[in-house]
């Protein structure tokens, strides 16, 4: 049996700048509750209920600018130790020309690098399934909650509770993107390529040689590709790609905060 430590010390945890404010709803259901649109007892029933979920998503919002600074500083690293780009030999297989680099401290920067990738496509999908349950949870608390199945705006029919009742976050993230007017393509690409290294493969990495002077970036891979011309766009992406993912899941969590405070206060 696991014994209880007999001391320990804390580290403060004092949230700032969230993508979404959790206080800010609890701020909007107490005035829902002054002007009779609740009662006392289920304002403190939600409170009670998704307090804990509020602070997780918090929690969640600085791990997710914690692993984007990882994947920067891993980036830095690994564009410190590649050559200059002429001094790359270059290798012939199958009629195609590539350069390769190599080495130890290389190797291990290149593993910091796509373990950064790998947190990062886990923290972005991390967040947004607790900010799914909590803004559910708000709407449905509060007699806001879409119905059991939607139609988007596309025309597209999807469920937005199981059978049983449970909620389905991927499709009421969809909802929420097409309610509030926040474009959806960074969170399909977020989808399949997480869903991909998470149940399929790994991650590899490659250089993309821009210009001269030397610039560089970087490309993710599904397979080692030796030929892009002739490669399926699936099977890579640029590490820039990941900016609109950050911009998405920032601008859905104002819009959905926004939402929320709206719907309580008027």
């Amino acid at each position: 049996m696991r014994r209880p430590p007999k001391s320990v010390i804390y580290i403060n945890f004092l949230p700032d700048h969230l993508f979404l404010e959790p206080t800010r709803i609890w701020t909007a259901l107490k005035r829902a509750e002054d002007h009779g649109k609740i009662t006392p007892l289920a304002r403190g029933q939600l409170h009670e209920k998704y307090d804990r979920t509020a602070v997780h998503l918090a929690r969640r919002d600085h791990i997710l600018r914690a692993a984007v600074e990882a994947l920067k500083a891993s980036l830095r690293a690994l564009m410190d130790d590649i050559p200059e780009p002429w001094k790359i030999p270059e290798t012939e297989l199958g009629g195609i020309h590539y350069r390769t680099v190599r080495g130890k401290h290389l190797f291990e920067v290149r593993d910091s690098a796509l373990f950064a990738v790998d947190s990062l496509l886990f923290e972005f999908r991390a967040y947004l399934e607790l900010l799914a349950n909590f803004v559910y949870g708000i709407l449905k608390g509060t007699d806001g909650a879409p119905s059991s199945q939607v139609t988007l705006s596309s025309g597209k029919r999807i469920k937005i509770l199981s059978k049983k009742g449970r909620l389905q976050t991927h499709s009421f993230l969809l909802y929420l993107c097409d309610c509030l007017s926040v474009g959806m393509d960074w969170y399909q690409f977020l989808s399949e390529h997480r869903n991909f290294f998470t149940h399929v493969g790994a991650p590899d990495i490659a250089i993309e040689d821009l210009a001269r002077p030397p610039e560089y970036g970087f490309i993710i891979m599904r397979v080692t590709i030796r030929d892009f011309a002739q490669a399926d766009p699936r099977d890579y992406f640029r590490l820039s790609e990941f900016t609109e993912i950050l911009k998405g899941v920032k601008k859905l969590a104002v819009e959905a905060q926004g939402h929320l405070v709206r719907l309580l206060e008027t």
